[in-house]
């Protein structure tokens, strides 16, 4: 991914992490820190297999549905990635289950367009055997 197409720390609700290689930040975060954005917890009632393989089903329809309703997401994991945070999380669930990811949900309001991500060629991901 380029360094274009991250998001630029800033003051925020929900802190985003900075995965590009040298710290620099890539695009501005919208205006009034993030407001009305909605937050869903996807969740099961184990850390099964089966369980993690219905969750990652839930979040594909997700993202599916929300890209046709015209939303913008960002899945956020680390607050299932540190015990404290996940146990508050659980609590949020009121024991229904095991929090498994957060997606933020919302609606771009830049005028700008998100740059474009390049795309490797197929030929250098798949690979067909005769």
């Amino acid at each position: 991914m380029p360094p274009t197409t991250a998001v630029q720390p800033s003051l925020r609700r929900v802190p985003v992490r900075n995965f590009l290689p040298d710290g620099s930040p890539g695009m501005l975060p919208g205006a009034d820190h993030d407001e009305g954005a909605a937050y869903v917890i996807i969740f099961g009632t184990t850390d099964a297999p089966l369980d993690l393989l219905r969750a990652g089903e839930a979040m594909s329809a997700l993202l599916l549905q929300a890209t046709t309703e015209g939303l913008a997401t960002a899945p956020i994991s680390e607050a299932v990635e540190v015990a404290w945070p996940r146990r508050l999380l659980s609590r949020l669930l009121s024991g229904v289950g095991e929090p498994y990811l957060i997606v933020r949900l919302g609606y771009v309001e830049a005028a700008d367009a998100v740059p474009p991500s390049p795309r490797r060629p197929p030929t250098d991901v798949i690979q067909i055997e005769d």
